[in-house]
Formats: structure tokens, sequence, C-alpha cells
């Protein structure tokens, strides 16, 4: 979160008799504000005054420039101010010398217009680029090169580098779309020399890669939430990508005439800071989403302009590392420094000491054992080269391997007798590859193995012997993965041969992955379920590696924390230091980094092989990361929660080659999945096909329902499955019995329509709601409610609960609006009996409480960073940390399982098309956060997802010893309830802010004994109360 402090007026244009400051620069701890004057911007008449102030905002000179000066940028190659006159016409350029106060020029340029001009400089080596306002239409210049130079004298010439029209990678959609240029203003320069250029009227931030050059590549990221009247007229100007996280900002505002200054910290090197008018100041865009967060807004804002940014010396990284201790420094007569493995209560540390890692010249590593303090407890000397040093937690025995490049073989090493107790072959050795690392994943070793030499050399082995070999076994492998196999690349989408040149180390991810390193392509390799049939490989290459050092980058360990905060143990082979370094905010998501080539230890963001240092040379004295390789993570035990997926699951395929998964529902351990094959909405023809699978996803049994079946939701109450057909018109009900099979005629509403129908179904105790599609007409209904009950029979009657243009609660903006529903879609109940409504279109998430009661309230979600198709279909909200999540895709015929931890049960878990992930949605931002994507499950592109189910994890079982007598009147958890009547199901009683007593005494004033529900009611609340045992009279 991004912090604002020490704000201040910094300068005013009043002290100078100057107005409408707008273009800021600073040079050499000098500020150097343009203040327009109301000149005219194409030349006509009028000056404008640049004022040099301190570091401190005294004026120490000010100059006087002939017409409208709205470019004023500071070129460190050469020393001086540029100021670019009369932006919509005429424009010339002079050239100021802050130290001798001389302005040259001006200079004109060679090609004149009086409509058009040139806005904004930006300086990039000794290349000048340049923003040239007002384009008429496709194939005008937007930007341009300055054929000049930095130097310039004489006629100004130029060349077009971008122009109106050109396509470029929508941020947001992750579509190529035309990129918004109406109004071509602000250029900026990126830390990593991207321009950074701004469509002020389009609210547009466009990105310029390689600019010029043959590899130029353009991107985009409109900015979110413009309100309806300023669609058009943005307001945005200037853009910054700060280069550090905490910083001094310095923001002019045109109408106020002042400059403001303030210190921001917690900021996000990959987003973008920019004044927005329109948004009332200035804040945060994220360049995924689209989505403005205000930092810095109110009266004082409202015209906010230019923009710089000055980076604090020690602004510390994204993930934030709280500390860097020397651990161990290396025991005289040894050097190698390598890998590292923790053992409990202590850490192993390998020097290599030179020794020949293909085993043929004789010499011996030293194994260090230390304990958690860093104190020396005992040394091993283990013949060869050793390389990859693992803790086996199934054994307690710590894994030494020996020559990795040749004549590999291994030992092991009990840390509490300190005794090294077997030493095994391989019974396929080689002279020119050896086994480099190891990881055990339960009773399964895995082991890289190094020096491929081409397509089908194996590269990952599975070894057959287990965690647990026996002395005198020769150790014997089975390929796993081989190099010149395909997998997902993670930066650019594709499928991709995967890098595989340098096969090094191997770490376990905490979903049961393998994280395996490629050392000289800098590739960071994840491989699913390994050893399996459902194997599947995803790769990130890591960007930014130095030219000299492509094709040897100096990847060594991985890790993927299993925490938001934890100490790093990492070991540097130049200098033999050991460090500990303790890390908060850090992203399970990301990868963390020993890269050689980059001098540091860092961040790697799996979706864009950006790395970010965390610690390096410059943060960590006497660690020079001149050849950093180990890295062990101990979590802290208090570390905040963060979502954590784990192996990925595939349903079995239904056997009649049904298409179109979609709703899905559970019930009694089984999981009830919707087919749609293409039948007609409409109920014009066509089939559903229900597939009850078990759990572990194999068919149990099938069902064919006429029409298209889009709703399917389990009844807790009657045991039966509801099929809602043809959701778009002519809607009918079919019941299924899931025990005897049996399928009920289908049920017709009392008000058939053609266009129009009943999309999904919610049952909260017994009352059932339906939502409605297809709304015309302000007052349209919905979602209704079925007068039948969860009993339904003959004509089914339904009255309104929720109209079209009913106001609500934006939890985003606190505003009462009219409520988005133009696609009233799926409809799921809350832990807290609210129920949430999907509009797929608007990317809306509706909740609705006390639905249906005089006491009714709606608020409502906008997801930040979907288009007007924003494809959202299921919303669960887990009422649980963790538990297991079943995700249909309807495009690629699939269904997915998938057990998630770290949850928050106030956020809601959405598929969301548009963003082609399920992930999870802030309600009081809208931010939409992946957690599932193509990137982590290969093989599902996520272009359709829909239906979604969960299960949560059980609460620890104390049910045992409780009576399960229900005419005794106890409550249970377990044990003793009949068919449709599960303990699973929240009761339709609100025990919202009452204590248990209270409860309890709700429960027995509300549900008779005699009632036929009274079981399921009283397991359903014994579960709510934490499977506390009372009894009832």
């Amino acid at each position: 979160m991004v912090t604002i402090s020490g704000m201040k007026t910094f300068a005013s244009g009043a002290s100078v008799d100057a107005t409408a400051p707008d273009s800021i620069t600073t040079a050499n701890g000098t500020i150097f504000v343009e203040y327009g004057n109301g000149a005219d911007s194409t030349g006509a008449g009028g000056s404008s005054t640049i004022v040099q102030y301190d570091k401190n905002g005294k004026v120490e000179h000010t100059y006087t420039i002939a017409g409208s000066v709205d470019g004023l940028k500071y070129n460190p190659y050469t020393g001086e101010i540029w100021a670019l006159q009369n932006q919509d016409g005429n424009s010339t350029l002079s050239l100021i010398d802050p130290l001798t106060h001389k302005v040259t020029g001006p200079l004109s340029y060679a090609d004149p217009s009086t409509t058009r001009g040139y806005d904004d400089v930006v300086f990039k080596g000794d290349k000048v680029f340049l923003s040239y306002t007002n384009p008429n239409g496709t194939g005008d210049p937007t930007l341009v090169e300055l054929l000049n130079g930095d130097h310039p004298s004489g006629t100004l010439l130029t060349a077009t580098i971008l122009t109106d029209g050109a396509t470029g990678f929508d941020t947001v959609t992750g579509a190529t779309e035309v990129v918004p240029q109406s109004d071509p203003d602000s250029l900026k320069l990126a830390p990593d020399g991207d321009l950074i250029f701004s469509s002020g009227a389009d609210g547009t931030i466009i990105d310029v890669q390689h600019p010029g050059t043959s590899s130029q590549a353009v991107e985009f990221t409109t900015i979110k939430g413009i309100p309806a009247a300023d669609v058009g007229n943005a307001g945005l100007d200037d853009v910054i990508k700060p280069g550090a996280t905490a910083g001094t900002f310095c923001l002019t505002d045109t109408k106020t005439g002042n400059v403001y200054s303030f210190h921001a910290s917690g900021l996000n090197t990959n987003d973008y800071y920019a004044s927005v008018a329109s948004l009332g100041g200035f804040g945060q865009v994220d360049p995924t989403t689209g989505v403005f967060t205000p930092l810095v807004t109110g009266a004082n804002f409202s015209d906010a302009h230019g923009l710089i940014f000055i980076p604090d010396k020690n602004a510390p990284p994204m993930a934030h590392v709280d500390s860097i201790a020397t651990f161990a420094t290396p025991p005289d007569g040894v050097s190698g420094l390598d890998s590292i493995t923790i053992a409990n209560k202590y850490v192993f540390v390998e020097y290599g000491n030179g020794v020949d890692s293909t085993g043929a010249v004789p010499g011996n590593s030293t194994i260090i054992q230390y304990d958690l303090s860093g104190h020396f407890v005992h040394a091993y000397s283990i013949e060869g080269s050793v390389d990859g040093l693992k803790y086996n937690p199934e054994t307690g025995m710590v894994w030494a391997l020996q020559n990795q490049d040749g004549r590999s073989s291994l030992s092991l090493i009990d840390p509490n007798t300190q005794t090294v107790t077997a030493h095994f072959d391989y019974a396929n050795p080689s002279t020119s590859r050896g086994y480099d690392d190891v990881v055990f994943k339960g009773n399964e070793v895995f082991l890289s193995y190094t020096n491929p030499t081409g397509n089908g050399d194996p590269t990952i082995m599975k070894l057959l012997n287990g965690p647990d070999p026996k002395p005198g076994d020769l150790l014997t492998t089975a390929p796993v993965l081989l190099d010149g196999a395909m997998g997902y690349d993670t930066v650019t989408g594709k499928m991709e041969v995967v890098p595989q040149a340098d096969s090094d180390s191997l770490k376990l991810a905490a979903n049961g992955d393998l994280i395996f390193s490629s050392g000289d392509d800098g590739a960071i390799i994840d491989i699913q379920n390994p050893g399996t049939s459902k194997q599947a490989v995803a790769f990130t290459p890591i960007q930014g590696i130095p030219a000299g050092s492509v094709g040897s980058a100096g990847l060594d360990d991985v890790i993927k924390p299993a925490a938001t905060s934890g100490t790093f143990y990492i070991s540097d082979a130049k200098d033999g230091h050991v460090l500990t370094v303790h890390a908060s905010g850090l992203d399970p998501n990301d990868y963390y980094a020993s890269v050689g080539s980059l001098g540091a230890f860092g961040q790697v963001d799996e979706n864009t092989g950006v790395f970010t240092a965390l610690v390096s040379s410059e943060n960590a004295p006497d660690f020079t990361f001149g050849s950093p390789h180990g890295v062990a993570f101990v979590p802290e035990k208090n570390a905040a929660p963060f979502p954590e997926i784990g192996a990925v699951t595939t349903f079995q395929a239904p056997a009649d080659g049904s298409t179109q998964p979609d709703s899905v529902t559970t019930a009694h351990g089984s999981t009830f999945v919707e087919y749609g094959n293409g039948a007609d909405s409409t109920g014009a023809g066509g089939s559903s096909t229900i597939v009850q699978y078990d759990k572990h996803g194999d068919v149990e049994f099938s069902y064919s329902i006429p029409g298209s079946v889009d709703g399917l939701k389990y009844n807790p109450v009657t045991g039966d499955i509801w099929a809602l057909q043809n959701q778009d018109g002519n809607s009918t009900l079919t019941l299924i019995n899931p025990e005897t099979h049996a399928v009920s005629a289908p049920l017709s509403y009392a008000d058939p329509n053609a266009s129009r129908g009943y999309d999904d179904v919610v049952f909260k105790g017994d009352k059932v709601f339906l939502s409605y599609t297809n709304p015309v007409n302000p007052g349209d209904a919905t979602v209704v409610q079925l007068l039948n009950g969860d009993h339904p029979s003959g004509t089914l009657h339904t009255k309104p609960i929720l109209e079209f243009g009913a106001t609500g609660l934006d939890t985003v903006t606190d505003k009462t609006e009219v409520v988005p529903q133009n696609d009233p879609d799926s409809l799921k109940l809350a832990p807290n009996g609210d129920l949430l409504l999907s509009s797929g279109d608007d990317g809306a998430i509706i909740d609705i409480k006390n639905p249906g009661t005089s006491h009714q309230s709606v608020s409502f979600t906008p997801i930040a960073g979907v288009g007007a198709k924003a494809g959202l279909d299921d919303v669960i909200e887990t009422g649980n940390t963790s538990g297991t999540f079943t995700l249909t895709d309807t495009g690629t015929d699939k269904v997915f399982s998938f057990h998630a931890t770290g949850l928050n049960p106030n956020d809601f878990y959405a598929s969301v098309g548009s963003l082609k992930a399920f992930g999870q949605v802030d309600p009081a931002t809208g931010a939409f956060t992946p957690l599932l994507s193509a990137d982590n499950a290969p093989g599902f592109d996520f272009s359709s997802p829909h239906g979604v189910s969960f299960t949560p994890d059980p609460s620890p079982a104390v049910a045992d010893h409780v009576a399960t007598s229900v005419g005794d009147g106890f409550a249970f958890a377990a044990g003793g309830h009949t068919a449709g009547t599960p303990t699973s199901s929240a009761p339709p009683i609100s025990f919202a802010d009452t204590s248990h007593t209270d409860q309890l005494a709700q429960l027995a004033a509300e549900v008779p004994h005699s009632s036929p529900d009274w079981m399921h009611e009283a397991a359903a609340i014994h579960a709510a109360m934490e499977a506390q045992a009372y009894h009832l009279t």
C-alpha cells in the first residue's frame, strides 16, 4: 500500500506574478516550473514564465519565453533545459542554460504547421523523441525522433516513429487494438528505457518499447473509471513509472497556481503514477487492469498536470527486506560455497573446494553442519564434488549428491549421529552427465540430470529406489522430463520448446510442483504432477539478462515461498559467506532466485519474467553477489495468509463426447457438471448432459435433459438436483434424484416468455430464489422468489425481489448508484445468507442482503479491468480459509479441481473470461488477483471459465463423542444424517451478533422437532458453532 506523507506547498505562482503552472522538471537539485500565463498555444500571443527553484522552493531565477511553453525537460547529457513552445501550432524550441541563465533560440522546425505542434520531449542517450499533437487521421505522426540529436542547431528535422491509427497490445483486455491517440501529450522516460506517452483526452498511457528501432513495440493502458461526462476529455497529463519504491513527487495544479511536493513509500515500480484531472488528482494505475487508485485528491488538485519523481537513494524494494546478517563465514581451508539446506534445527552448507565435478580427479568437498544460530556443529568430508545437498524429511537424512557432471554417486548423512551412513552408485553411470539436485515429494524422489546433448536426453529423473534406499542397492532411475520437451512460456503465452541447456537446481513448491532451473538459459521451469500422465510444464525466462551473459545467465536456486514473510539463507561462491535475509511482503506466486549475471538475489514475476533485485552488494555489505548460488527459505509462523493453489487435476471427459461444461454443483461427495452441447438457450433444439462424478473425478452416471441447462444446483433440504432449462426463453425446470437417478418431467412457469428465462437458483432454508435473464426496461425483474418453495409441483409461480434499474451501494466508490444488471446470470448463496448475483457482461458482483424481506438491501462490486463483455460467471464467497474448488471451462471442454489455502473469507472468488483467469476480487477496490490461469495450469486456456463450486475443508471433528439421537434433541456434525439431510448446508436462521446460547434458543423456538428438516438444521448449526455440543429441551 502506498503511504503519502509530508504534503506541502512547494511554490506558488503568485510570488512571481505567474499563473497556470504546468510542466515541471528537475536538474541537479533544482526544480524548474513552467507557468503558461494563458499564452496562446499556437503562438498568437503571450509569454510563459519559467521559474528555477532550489530544493526548498526558493526562487533562484526566472525566464520569460515567448509563446506557450508546455514541454519542459532537463537534458542530462548537455545540462540544458529544453522549453518547447506553442504545442498546438507554429512550434519552436528554446534552450536554457541553468548555470549561466542564457536562453538560446528559438529554433524552428522544417515542417511548420499552424494547427499541430511539439508538446513534450524525452532524451534517451543521444536520441531525442518528441510528442506531436492534434493528429487529423490515420497515418499522421504522433511521436517523432529529432534528427538533429541532443545538440540541435539550425532547422529542426524530424522522422516519424509512431502514427495515429497504429495498433498495440491493450494491457487490460489482452487484445491487439488501435492505440488511442486523439490527444498526444506528455512524454516521459521509464527506468527500463521505454517511452511513456500520454494521450490526454483518451486517458490512455502508451508504452513504446525500443523506440525508433526495428524492434519497436507498443502497448497501452486505458485508465478505468473516467466519469461518463469526461469520457473523451479525461484530463490525463504526466505519467511516471518510478525507479524506486519510495521518493518525492512534485505536482503542479494549473487551477490553484500552486506546486505541491509530497513523499510516497510503498510504490509499485511496475505501476504508473499519473495526474488525471477528471479523477480529481494524482493516483496509481495498474497496467494489468487500468484501475486508478486515488492517492492525492481534493480541491487543490482538481487540475493536476505536471509531475516529477525524485527517488529515495535507499528506497526499499517491493518485497521489503527487513534485515540482512552474516549467518556463517567459511572455516579455514574451504572454498566454493554452494548448496544449502535446512534440516530441522540444523543448517547444512556445502563447500566444493574446487573439486573436479566429473569425479575424474580425486578431491573432497566439505559439508559444514551449523545450528540455527550459525554456530559450528560438525564437518564432513565427502569424496568428489558435492553440488546437490538436500534434507529428506521422510527419513531425517541429508542427501549429498556427488559429481554432478559425471561419475555421479550419493552419500547420506545422519544429522543426529553426525555420521555418513551410506554411499550409493547409480546403475547408469556416465562420464559426462550426472545428478545435480534432488527433491522429495512424499515417497517420491526426483533428480535433475545435467548436460543434455540433444532432444530426448532426460533432464529430470525419478529415483525408483524411493526415499530410503537400502545399503548395497544400485540407484535406478526413470525419465520424467526430456530435453526438447514443449511447455507453456508464461511470458509470451505460447507453447514453446523448454530451455534446458543447463539442468541445475531443483526445488519443491508448496503446491507440490517441481521448480527446476536451467542455469545458463536463465529459465525457471515449473513441472506440475511430475511423473504422472497429467504432467504439465510451464517456464519463465528471466528478462533483462545482460547481452554479454545471454547463454550464461548464472541462475541457480529458485524458491517459491510458502508464506508472505520469512528468512532466506543465501550462499555466494565468490565471498564464501552465508547470509540470512528476513523479508516481508513476499508474493507466494512469484519466484525468488539467485542470478549471478544480475549480481543479485531477487523477485521474478512469473507473468512477465521481470527481475526485481532484493539483495545485492549495495545493501549487503561485504556480500558481493559475484556468484550467488544456494537458497533456502524458512517461512515465518505468523506470516500473513496468501492464497496458495495446490495441484490442478482434470475430471474424466464424458464418454459420449459431450461438450461445453458450464454449471457445477456438489452433493454427498459427488460432483454434478452440466455440458451444454450447443443446445439452443431458448429451447428451440438440442439437449444437455448432466454428468455425475465421484470424488476422484470419474464418471458415475449421466443424464440427458432436453434444452439448454445453465443453472444446476443441489437442494440440501430435499436432496434433489435442480436443472434449470432454457435460460433465454421458454424456461422449464427438471428435478434429478442423485441416488435413484430418477428424472422428473419438466415443470413449466406461469409466466412463459420467449426471450427471457431463469438462469440459476439458490436455496435459503425453505425459500428459493432464481435469476431472471435479459431485462429490457426499468422495472423488469432480475431476481425472483419461487412461491412454490423447495418442493415444487404443478405450475411454477414467482414474485420479483430485484428489478432492473434498482440502486445499490457501489463498494468501490462508496456511492449509491444504479446497479449494473444488463446480464443477470449466476446466483450463489454466501455463508452469511446473502445472495450473490453475477451480471456477466457488466463484470459486476451484486450482493443482496435479507432477500425478499422489508430489510432487503443491495450492494455491488464492479470488477476492475474488465470491458463491456466481461465474461463474469460464477462467484463464490468461501466462508473458509481453505477448501477445494471445482471449475469448468466451456472453451476447452475441461473440468478442473484444485485445493486452495490462505483464502480470505470476506473476498469474492470468481471466473472472469475476459481476464482469462479464476481469481480473487477485493470488494473494497474491485481489484482482481488471478489465482489460476494458463500460466499455472498449462492446457487450461481460461478462454471461457464458467462454473465454480467450493467445498470447504472440514473443521476438526469432535462429534464422535456426541450422541446422534435426533429424538433426544442433540445437534451433531457428522454420523447420523440420512439421505437428503446433509450436515454441510447453512441453516435458514440468522445468527449475526448472537451468542451460542441465543443461537440455540432461536433454533429451539423456530424449528419444530417434528419438522423433517430438524436433523438438517441441527447439524448445520452445530457445524457453524465449531462443533460444540449442547442439549436442547
